[in-house]
């Protein structure tokens, strides 16, 4: 005779913590969740990343199943929605103990890259240490020089755009 296996559905404890930072000076932000399934083993549990949220963002999902006698098994399944900041395809992740840790970092977007680099100008001489204030005065420079575009473009669009209307026309009536 063959005994049905239970499946007992079990949330294990979570720990979210945002905007981690590690110990080197120029390492990038991150997300770090920690997921406590002691009694489990490594290949019992399983991460995968999916598609856009409503939000923008990705979803998280790890779930897993551990047996805990003949007839019982400890499944679980947990899904953790990332913000738009973060990478979700670029997880690490790290099993002792009985205790999952996953690190999700952060996108590295324009800003974080001009910041970066500042940093790391600071890092060269104490001549060339940008300040908070710097980062600001670049980013409105680059606003202005955008605006300034979008301005002549504009211009030139009204200025020449009749004309060559015009002359168009003047060729299909030919």
């Amino acid at each position: 005779m063959v005994s049905e296996i239970n499946e007992e559905k079990f949330e294990p404890y979570c720990i979210w913590r945002r905007n981690c930072k590690g110990p080197k000076p120029n390492e990038e932000e991150y997300a770090e969740v920690e997921m406590h399934l002691h009694g489990f083993k490594k290949d019992e549990y399983r991460i995968k990343p999916k598609g856009k949220t409503l939000t923008g963002g990705k979803t998280l999902t790890v779930s897993g199943e551990h047996s805990v006698d003949a007839n019982t098994k400890n499944v679980f399944e947990r899904v953790f929605e990332l913000e738009r900041v973060l990478d979700g395809n670029k997880f690490t992740h790290k099993f002792s103990g009985g205790i999952l840790h996953i690190k999700i970092p952060k996108k590295r977007s324009f800003s974080t890259l001009v910041r970066s680099s500042m940093k790391k100008l600071q890092l060269i001489g104490h001549h060339m240490i940008p300040s908070e204030d710097t980062f600001e005065m670049f980013w409105k420079f680059v606003q202005f020089v955008q605006f300034v575009a979008v301005v002549a473009l504009a211009f030139f669009i009204l200025k020449y755009l009749p004309n060559f209307c015009n002359n168009v026309k003047k060729l299909i009536k030919c």
